[in-house]
């Protein structure tokens, strides 16, 4: 008499790192996106990975692509993703790869205006001048002006850290805008050039 044995063969489970969203801004989240493959459709799976050192884990069934969203970003800098193993959870044997794949996350400081020097009281008619800004983080992106104590403002078609004027004829209030990165924007107080009239 004889018997035959069979050994029923699983392959191992693969999961890819296709993507992850970056740069965000500071207390934001993120996402990566990535693919389950070399499993039927239904097989359960969990992937472990590491977000910033953090060991974490998410599950599935199924191959195809996937997102999962981060945590809130709070420090500015990078934050890697990285991908240890994924395993088959709803059969026996629980068939596990190992992985190495990893992307960097960009988290961008939250945008800080800083501040304009050269606020003066001038003379109507004639008059010359450099405003200047500096501090906070990010870059400039429009200065402005208003000409009726900041309930309008218009733009001066200046992107540099220092604005010249002359000439001005009434009282004018000046502000910069600033952008770092991913984050919104930030306005600096602004700086007024008071005009007088002359004598």
């Amino acid at each position: 008499l004889s018997s035959t044995a069979t050994v029923d063969v699983i392959a191992l489970p693969n999961a890819t790192l296709n993507s992850v969203k970056t740069p965000v801004c500071e207390g934001s989240t993120s996402n990566f996106q990535f693919t389950i493959s070399n499993i039927p459709t239904g097989q359960g799976w969990s992937l472990s990975y590491t977000e910033g050192g953090v060991s974490k884990t998410t599950t599935g069934n199924g191959p195809g692509t996937y997102s999962v969203s981060t945590s809130s970003l709070t420090t500015p800098g990078k934050v890697a993703v990285t991908f240890v193993s994924v395993t088959i959870t709803s059969s026996t044997p629980t068939c596990t790869r190992t992985l190495s794949a990893t992307d960097t996350i960009m988290v961008d400081a939250t945008t800080v205006a800083g501040s304009i020097a050269g606020s003066a009281t001038v003379c109507k008619g004639s008059n010359s001048g450099t405003l200047t800004y500096s501090g906070g983080n990010g870059t400039v992106v429009r200065w402005e002006y208003s000409i009726n104590s900041g309930a309008t403002w218009s733009t001066t078609g200046s992107t540099a850290s220092t604005y010249n004027y002359s000439n001005v004829s009434q009282t004018t209030e000046y502000r910069v805008v600033v952008k770092n990165g991913a984050c919104g924007e930030a306005i600096s107080a602004p700086a007024t050039l008071t005009v007088r009239d002359l004598p």
